[in-house]
């Protein structure tokens, strides 16, 4: 099962205000550079949000992140819950982040946009380690 993040208004425009600083700075270079750098942003920002997700497989759970990925066995997996250290907690909002470790010391942090049905997904293939997100 697929976990996309929350749509963000406010993430979408910082993407636009970063294009639109980009766009100047290299529009005062020549038209050749300002054109790339539309184009750049054209494919990239819509790739960065349809294309990064989790997924939960019977055997795995993976965060893909357009072309990267990063990708954990469900027996390796040790916890799953919410974040334990004060800087996470004090830096967003903790019923909605949600942590994947595993027992070599790898982390992975959910921030999607329906936590409670990626900790009950993660029940059904690891249930000794979740800990239930209030949020």
């Amino acid at each position: 099962m697929k976990f996309r993040r929350e749509f963000s208004i406010t993430r979408l425009a910082l993407t636009l205000a970063f294009a639109a600083l980009l766009f100047r700075a290299a529009f005062s270079y020549s038209r050749r550079d300002a054109l790339v750098t539309i184009a750049i942003f054209a494919v990239g920002a819509p790739l960065n949000f349809w294309f990064q997700y989790w997924e939960i497989l019977p055997d795995s759970v993976s965060f893909r992140n357009f072309p990267l990925s990063t990708v954990f066995k469900m027996t390796d997996v040790t916890y799953v819950g919410p974040p334990d250290d004060s800087i996470m907690i004090a830096t967003g909002n903790p019923g909605k982040w949600i942590y994947v470790r595993t027992n070599k010391g790898e982390r992975m942090i959910v921030v999607c946009s329906n936590p409670l049905g990626f900790i009950a997904e993660m029940k059904k293939y690891v249930p000794r380690v979740v800990h239930d997100v209030t949020g």
